[in-house]
């Protein structure tokens, strides 16, 4: 009885051409969870996905990208500031909180202002606390809806704190039918191919 010829040596991926897999895959589950009319983006250091038509206007501290006519918005912004002065993080959070909302309805410039919900500040990690927030107002005649996540980071060097706003608003109407793909965009930015967190 022959013995069965010796298995070919396992061939090794080379590390480049493993990290080429591992980056693949990556954006394989990124596309996945887009809608499928939904492009890659490129804006400064920024990337993103939203469909062709939209437009990305980059700064120092964010991205805003809107629909061709500027009706349907998705902002992301961070930068450092100064910590509050309360006795706990909790109150300083919350302090922070009740500043960003007023300056989010400056910003805005609707008439007719509503701050439909604000959720309690909560942690979602170590010196990491969030509200949610959601919005109606006006603008040029039309009735409009939004939300907001609200963070703020007590980093314990520079200015002490750091904050990440992500804005979504669109017309009322299109709130059911469009706000889930304004999310999708907003889920899918990245700041030098990594998300902001």
């Amino acid at each position: 009885m022959t013995a069965a010829p010796p298995a070919p040596p396992r061939r090794r991926l080379p590390r480049r051409m493993a990290l080429l897999a591992v980056v693949a895959a990556a954006v394989m589950v990124i596309g996945a969870c887009v809608p499928s009319d939904f492009v890659k983006h490129t804006d400064g250091n920024f990337t993103w996905f939203a469909p062709r038509s939209w437009i990305g206007s980059p700064s120092q501290g964010g991205l805003t990208a809107t629909n061709n006519i500027g009706t349907q918005v998705v902002s992301l912004s961070f930068a450092p500031i100064t910590c509050g002065r309360g006795s706990t993080q909790l109150q300083s959070a919350t302090d922070y909180f009740n500043g960003a909302r007023a300056r989010i309805r400056d910003s805005f410039g609707f008439s007719g202002w509503r701050t439909l919900s604000a959720t309690t500040p909560r942690q979602i990690a170590r010196d990491h606390w969030r509200q949610d927030m959601t919005f109606s107002g006006n603008g040029g005649g039309t009735p409009y809806r939004g939300e907001a996540n609200l963070d703020i980071k007590f980093t314990g060097f520079g200015f002490g704190c750091a904050y990440i706003h992500r804005i979504r608003a669109l017309p009322a109407s299109q709130l059911n039918s469009q706000m889930p793909r304004l999310r999708a965009t907003q889920d899918s930015i990245n700041y030098f191919n990594q998300p902001v967190v």
